[in-house]
C-alpha cells in the first residue's frame, strides 16, 4: 500500500492495519479490490474501496469483541473460509483486536469445523458473518493502542503456512517487521543503469488493478490481497477460461499466476491479444515451458519472482527481453550460490543474515537467529552471463537410483511439457 499523503511515505516502517485506516480517511473513495457480484461473471463485478475494508475491519473487531471480549496478550485467531474478502477483514480485524483464541470460520466450511469439534470438544468456534453483512454495516470506528513502529516491530501478527516446496509444510509466524522488509524494498539500493525487480513491481504509476488466483493462506495470496487485487468467483477453480473473461472484463496492469494458466489461454485462438493490455504477467511457483514464454515476452514482459514463505522474495534486477527465463540477484541483498553436492554444474542458493539485513531480510523476523538459510534451490548460470542464472529444481528433488547415480525428475518434467 501507497501512502496517499504529499510527504514521503515512511517506507520500512509502516504497519499494515495502521496504513489501511490512514488511506481510508485521506483517500475514502481509493480502490482497495474488486470482486465479483455472484459465482455468473455477467452480473460484474464491485468495486471495494479502502474505506469500504477499513469498515469491515472494524466490523470484525467489534463483533468478536462483543461476544468473547479482547486479550491482553498476544493470542491466535484461526480462520478457515474461502477465498473471499472475509479472510482480509478477519486478519486486519484481528490485528486491531488483539483478538482472544477462538476459531473463526467460514459457513461454507461449516462441515470440516463439526469434523475438527468432534476431535475438540473444547474448541471455541465463531462463524463468520457473509462479506456482503459487513460491507452493510454503518460505519463505527473500532478504538485500538496504535503503537509506534519501533514498539510493535516484533508483535506477533500472523501465522502463514509455508507451501510445502521447501519441504514439511510448516507455519511461520511473521511480525510486522517481516512486512516492512516488503515496504521498505522500495528504499532498497540497485545498480546504476538497472531497474529493481522486487515489491515495488505492484505500484503502478497512476494506480492500477491486478488478477490473481492463490489462496489467501498462501504468502502470495496474503501479500496480493492487501492493495488492489481483483478476485474472481470464490468457489471457482481457476482456469485459463476464467482468466479469459476476467481479462475481457476488467482493465488489467498485471496478472499474478501460475504458468500453467497463461498456457491454458494460450492454447485458444487470438488469446495472445489479451496479453498485450498488460505491464506485465508475473508468475512463481514453477517456470514457463520455452515455446510459451517465448510467445508472451513477445507482447508482455515475464516477471519471475522467486522466494518462499520463510524468507520472502529475492530481490532480483531487471534481465534484458532475450533472458526473460533467467534471474539476477540484486548485489545488495545477501546470498551466495554454492556448487551442489548432487548435481553437476548447478548451484543452491544460500541466505545470509546478520545485524545489518534487520531491514532487507524477512529472515531476521520470521526464523530469528538463523544467519544461514540453505534454500535448497538448485539454478544453473547462463552459458555466457555470469550474473544470470535459471531455476533448475530443488535438491530434494534429486532421485539416488539404487547403483548409486543420481537423476533429476525436473528437466524431463520440462521437456516433456514442451511436447504438444
Amino acid at each position: 500500500m501507497a501512502s496517499p499523503t504529499q510527504t514521503t511515505p515512511q517506507y520500512g516502517s509502516r504497519q499494515l492495519h495502521q496504513t489501511l485506516d490512514l488511506i481510508s480517511k485521506t483517500m475514502p473513495d481509493r480502490l482497495y479490490a474488486v470482486v465479483p457480484r455472484s459465482s455468473d461473471l455477467s452480473d460484474g463485478f464491485r468495486d471495494i474501496s479502502f474505506s469500504d475494508m477499513a469498515r469491515c475491519s472494524d466490523f470484525v473487531a467489534s463483533w468478536i469483541e462483543g461476544l468473547i471480549g479482547r486479550s491482553a496478550v498476544f493470542k491466535s485467531l484461526c480462520y478457515i473460509g474461502i477465498p473471499d474478502l472475509r479472510s482480509v477483514a478477519t486478519f486486519f480485524g484481528a490485528v486491531k483486536q488483539n483478538a482472544p483464541s477462538v476459531f473463526f470460520f467460514a459457513t461454507e466450511v461449516a462441515p470440516i469445523v463439526t469434523q475438527l469439534e468432534d476431535i475438540k470438544s473444547s474448541l471455541q468456534t465463531l462463524t463468520s458473518p457473509p462479506f456482503q453483512e459487513m460491507l452493510a454495516t454503518e460505519h463505527k470506528q473500532f478504538a485500538y493502542e496504535k503503537q509506534s513502529f519501533e514498539e510493535a516491530r516484533n508483535n506477533h501478527i500472523v501465522v502463514l503456512h509455508s507451501s510445502g516446496s521447501t519441504g514439511i509444510p510448516k507455519p511461520i509466524t511473521m511480525t510486522h517487521g517481516s512486512f516492512s522488509i516488503l515496504d521498505n524494498e522500495r528504499n532498497l539500493p540497485g545498480v546504476p543503469g538497472r531497474r529493481n525487480r522486487d515489491f515495488s513491481i505492484w505500484d503502478f504509476p497512476g494506480g492500477g488493478r491486478f488478477y490473481h488466483i492463490f489462496p489467501y493462506f498462501h504468502l502470495a495470496g496474503f501479500l496480493s490481497n492487501i492493495g488492489n487485487p481483483v478476485l474472481g468467483p470464490a468457489l471457482m477453480p481457476p482456469s485459463g477460461q476464467l482468466l479469459k473473461q476476467i481479462m475481457k472484463s476488467q482493465q488489467l496492469r498485471a496478472i499474478y499466476i501460475p504458468p500453467s494458466i497463461a498456457e491454458q489461454l494460450l492454447q485458444e485462438p487470438g488469446s495472445l491479444d489479451l496479453f498485450k493490455k498488460l505491464d506485465f504477467l508475473c508468475y512463481t511457483g514453477a517456470p514457463f515451458s520455452q515455446g510459451a514464454g517465448q510467445q508472451l515476452v513477445e507482447v508482455t514482459t515475464l516477471v519471475s519472482l522467486y522466494g518462499s514463505t520463510e524468507a520472502f522474495q529475492v530481490p532480483q534486477l531487471v534481465p534484458s527481453k532475450e533472458d526473460w527465463a533467467y534471474m539476477e540477484w540484486n548485489p545488495n541483498f545477501k546470498l551466495e550460490m554454492h556448487p551442489s553436492e548432487d548435481e553437476k554444474g548447478a548451484y543452491e542458493v544460500f541466505l545470509f543474515t546478520d545485524a545489518s539485513t534487520e531491514r532487507i531480510s524477512a529472515l531476521n523476523h520470521n526464523l530469528p537467529g538463523m544467519r544461514e538459510w540453505r534454500t535448497k534451490d538448485l539454478f544453473k548460470p547462463h552459458l555466457t552471463k555470469p550474473t544470470l542464472c535459471r531455476y533448475f529444481g530443488r535438491r530434494d528433488d534429486i532421485i539416488v537410483l539404487s547403483n548409486r547415480e543420481k537423476f533429476n525428475p525436473v528437466p524431463f518434467e520440462f521437456a516433456m511439457q514442451e511436447q504438444p
